[in-house]
This record gives C-alpha cells, structure tokens and sequence, in this order.
C-alpha cells in the first residue's frame, strides 16, 4: 500500500516528461550558479568580515558532493575576485537577472506538475524570483554566521560538558542536518509559492520531507560513485568538470520534481 503511494509519483513524473525539464533545470541552474554567488559574496561583505564571506561560501560548497565541490570551487574563487570592490553598476543587473534563470525554470516545471497554465505577469515573476533570492542570500549568510559563532560557543562550554556532549557537538555532525534543514525549507516554499496555483504549506510537506531526504542520499551516494567508479575525465577530458556537475544538478531536479509530485499524488488521494 505505501508502495503505490511513492511508485505513482514516478509514473507521474515520466508522463509529464519531467526528466526532461529536468535537465532544463541543470542547465539553468548550472548558468545561475555563478551569479548567485557573486550577489551572496556581495552582500556578505557588506559586513566587513572575510570570516563570514569564508564561512558563506564554505556553507554552499556543502550543498555538493566533496568532488564536485573541487570542480567548481576554484572557478567560484576567480568570479569573485574578478568581481571584488566592483560597485553596484548595470553589470549587477545583468547579474541578479542571471541568476534568477534557475528559478523560472523550476517555476515552469512545478506548473507543469500541478496542471497550471501560469497567468501572472511577467514583472510578478521577476519580482518573486527576486524575493527567493535575497532569502537564500540572507538564509546561507546566516548560517555562515552560525558556523563561526558555533566553534567558539562550544570552546567556552567544554570545560562544564561531558565527553560525549562536547563530541556530539562538534561541527562536523551539524553539517547533514544543517543541509536536510536548509533543503527542506527551500523545497517546502517552492512547492507552495512557486507554481501559479499554489498549495498550502501544510499540503506540501511530505513531498518536502521525501525530497530532502532523497537529495542528502544522492549527495552522499553520487560523491561515492565519482570518486570510485566513474571515468569521465577519459570521456570528456578538461569539461569532465562541467559534465558531472550538470549530472548532478540533473538528478537533484528530478527528485525535486519527484517531491512535488508525491504532494500531487497524496492530494488526489483526498
């Protein structure tokens, strides 16, 4: 019985040709990344400390597998500094419309999911697409913050903690609920305020919920799988980089996808 209930949004998910928005996705997602960065970085250095701006972009590497995270972490670096102590110029513009790409083609995808024909105004969507962004920019910014506060909150508390507390507590155990938490909360709002017909939060969490944890499995299993059995640098020489990375971008949209029609599904059910 609870087989059916994860097995019809799969089906869902092929008849809506969905594996092909997919990849739509990456590649949109893959063209936004760098931009968002460079506005994370940006805003992160408005407060004057290149502890959080390390710590921010430390906390999004996390989101990729370990190797990917090394693909794309030396070309993030050189963005950045070819963009260090530039001012807020036409360029910014360029940048922030880039980056919200990767929304709209999530955006089209979910209304494609929940059978909507998308009626608000081209001016609506750029202005949400704005809103998802400063959130994700203010969320990660955060979190940074909290990976520096963390070590030295719990340097002043060892003396007066157990072993296995100050052990439990080190940083390193905070990453995958810190990641499950963020990915959870980031696909719940797409879910519910992306797509025209919008659902209720409520409505959206078990797709939420199974999403998230799909995603921290794919992570974890798909680093696994480059480092010990795939050969693509034999296949795609230097833009091996490039390719696993829209592979996992691919497949990170797809169970994205898959989330938001398990909530379709439970709905029919009702």
């Amino acid at each position: 019985m609870f087989g059916k209930y994860l097995y019809r949004p799969f089906v869902r998910l092929m008849d809506n040709d969905l594996f092909e928005l997919s990849g739509y996705i990456a590649y949109a997602a893959l063209l936004s990344f760098f931009p968002f960065v460079i506005i994370l970085m940006s805003v992160a250095n408005i407060f004057g400390a290149e502890g959080i701006s390390a710590a921010v972009l430390k906390q999004v590497y996390s989101f990729f597998p370990a190797e990917i995270a090394k693909q794309i972490a030396p070309v993030a670096q050189q963005i950045i500094d070819s963009h260090h102590g530039q001012a807020l110029t036409f360029s910014t513009l360029v940048i922030i419309w880039s980056a919200s790409t990767g929304i709209e083609a999530i955006r089209t995808a979910l209304n494609r999911v929940n059978g909507a024909i998308e009626q608000r105004s081209f001016y609506q969507r750029k202005l949400q697409n704005f809103f998802f962004m400063l959130i994700s920019v203010i969320g990660i910014i955060v979190i940074g913050g909290v990976m520096i506060v963390l070590p030295i909150v719990f340097e002043h508390i060892a003396d007066y903690c157990p072993f296995w507390l100050v052990d439990l507590c080190h940083l390193k155990n905070f990453r995958y609920p810190v990641s499950l938490g963020v990915i959870f909360i980031t696909f719940l709002l797409m879910y519910s305020q992306l797509p025209y017909h919008g659902r209720r939060l409520i409505e959206c969490i078990p797709g939420a919920l199974v999403a998230s944890a799909l995603w921290l499995l794919l992570a974890h299993y798909f680093s696994v799988y480059i480092k010990n059995f795939a050969a693509y640098n034999i296949l795609y020489g230097s833009l091996a980089g490039i390719v696993v990375t829209l592979i996992f971008l691919h497949l990170s949209a797809f169970v994205m996808m898959y989330g938001a029609e398990l909530n379709e599904s439970l709905l029919s059910e009702e």
